[in-house]
């Protein structure tokens, strides 16, 4: 990707407005509380800041960010934190970086492109809806309000007591649920899912320092970075080929991380 002015980079939004932007990142900022330092907050909100022009896109440099930082209280972030803050943020899916180069191929500011979050009302209280307005619902929460109605129906027909976990009865065998819920957001089969997992299983299958729940994570990270690809018009023949082409990229880079820090 070619470097330059932060407008080029506009196809690259997931926003439609500054509003929609800040209601997505307070929320995963709320699910990354207990996982950021008190410095690290004030590096992701610095990077925050930088993605307003274009709404949920930054350009810049980790030296300027840290300039940035110092108006907080004079003292700033250093550029180590700025680096574990950012690797956080990717790790748990607050955004995605692209390396951009110079016209003679050198290396220039990373791109920081922010992702939605799987919620879908930020209505305000202060903001009554229309009367009439429907309220579109996520995949999620439609297969929730699936589960309580069949929930309710059993339980009706049965007159027991019973509780019924529709989520796991419904679960595929030996794949972590966290990780079928979110490809089932995206309607993917559960054959597909399974497939999917079978190249995350392969790919991490010698990382013996990699519990389950850091398997989910980096299977997720790369399944939403494949989305974001698809979107930007990369062309992809073989979904789960190209899963597992990203899956290596994102182990690529976690090893080169490590080999620097090192």
């Amino acid at each position: 990707m070619k470097t330059g002015k932060i407008e080029q980079f506009k196809k690259l939004s997931q926003f439609k407005s500054l509003k929609e932007f800040n209601n997505h990142v307070e929320q995963h900022l709320l699910d990354l509380k207990s996982k950021l330092t008190k410095s690290e907050r004030i590096a992701i909100k610095v990077i925050i800041r930088h993605a307003a022009k274009v709404y949920g896109v930054a350009n810049a440099s980790i030296k300027k960010f840290v300039i940035a930082s110092q108006k907080y209280d004079g003292v700033g972030v250093s550029r180590s934190t700025f680096k574990r803050a950012i690797k956080k943020a990717i790790s748990h899916g607050l955004f995605v970086v692209y390396e951009t180069e110079r016209d003679n191929g050198s290396q220039s500011t990373n791109v920081y492109v922010f992702n939605r979050i799987e919620i879908v009302s930020f209505s305000s209280s202060n903001e009554p809806r229309p009367e009439n307005e429907k309220v579109e619902q996520s995949p999620v929460e439609q297969q929730k309000e699936v589960e309580q109605l069949n929930l309710l129906k059993t339980d009706k027909q049965t007159k027991t007591n019973k509780i019924i976990d529709i989520r796991k009865d419904n679960a595929i065998k030996d794949i972590p649920l966290d990780y079928q819920d979110w490809l089932k957001t995206y309607g993917y089969t559960g054959k597909q899912i399974v497939e999917f997992y079978k190249c995350l299983k392969y790919t991490t299958k010698y990382l013996t320092f990699y519990n389950e729940q850091d398997k989910v994570q980096l299977g997720i990270r790369a399944f939403k970075q494949m989305v974001i690809n698809k979107k930007l018009g990369y062309k992809v023949r073989n979904m789960f080929g190209y899963y597992t082409q990203v899956l290596n990229n994102f182990l690529d880079m976690d090893y080169l991380e490590l080999v620097r820090e090192g």
